[in-house]
């Protein structure tokens, strides 16, 4: 069976009056990158907080490889991730201990790439995320988001146009041909790659 990896359908919700998201419909399959353009308050992100489950449909359904993610909620987030716009993480740890912290709820985390992106990256794993800028703090949350080599990650970040990614990866290979060097996830996420 051939499950994709996110399906809308008739997606709607409001916003007070306001109809945020009116009846969307959108078929992600595996192995594929997709992105959201749009104004401001066209829906992009409430649209994404349905899929994982921060708010709920008013009407229609979200589907995140074949699950519901209200009823299965922990098995879609195990194989997500999610970079909203604004991070913050605990001001006092460094960024190895806020790796550590955020690898210690995964069930899987490629060591390898976590070296891999600081090192690309140039950020000092001693230095506290405090001391963070507001880009290195993303570049922090994308290695977080990345080195469980998830099925499927979401970027709020705002490249241009106000865009908003996803990537599903959970078959890689097409992906894999684009730069075999940079993670599938890591590619459709952010512009500071």
């Amino acid at each position: 069976m051939n499950t994709s990896a996110i399906e809308i359908q008739n997606l709607s919700r409001r916003y007070g009056k306001l109809d945020a998201v009116n009846g969307l419909s959108l078929n992600v399959r595996a192995g594929r990158c997709y992105g959201f353009f749009g104004r401001n308050g066209a829906g992009k992100t409430r649209t994404i907080k349905c899929l994982l489950n921060l708010l709920r449909p008013d009407s229609g359904s979200v589907r995140v490889f074949g699950l519901d993610p209200p009823k299965d909620e922990v098995a879609v987030k195990s194989r997500l991730a999610y970079v909203p716009d604004m991070v913050a993480f605990y001001p006092w740890m460094s960024v190895s201990e806020t790796l550590e912290y955020l690898a210690s709820f995964r069930r899987h985390w490629n060591g390898d790439i976590e070296a891999d992106l600081i090192k690309r990256f140039q950020l000092d794993p001693k230095q506290k995320a405090s001391h963070l800028s507001k880009g290195q703090r993303t570049q922090l949350a994308l290695i977080g988001a990345i080195c469980p080599e998830p099925d499927c990650s979401c970027s709020m970040s705002r490249p241009a146009a106000s865009t908003r990614l996803f990537a599903a990866n959970s078959s890689r290979p097409s992906s894999a041909r684009i730069n075999p060097a940079i993670p599938a996830a890591a590619r459709c996420s952010s512009p500071h790659i």
